[in-house]
């Protein structure tokens, strides 16, 4: 799942370099370097995301929300 969606935020990413016109103004080498570099902040980006640790935070800070919510209301 993390390479499926770094692969398309890459792909997404490239399509805008090239309708840009920016694509062909950089060498060939840079634009390699930049694709690579791409690839691997998109990685480090989607697995974050797709953690089970992050995810578990995310989950018990939304926990810890909706019960203040509810006690509050409940006053």
């Amino acid at each position: 799942m993390v390479g499926f969606s770094s692969l398309i935020e890459m792909g997404l990413g490239m399509a805008v370099l090239l309708l840009s016109g920016s694509f062909r103004a950089i060498p060939l080498q840079m634009s390699v370097q930049i694709v690579m570099i791409g690839g691997i902040v998109a990685f480090l980006a989607t697995s974050l995301g797709y953690s089970n640790r992050f995810g578990n935070t995310t989950l018990k800070a939304d926990l810890v929300r909706r019960a203040k919510m509810d006690s509050e209301t409940s006053r």
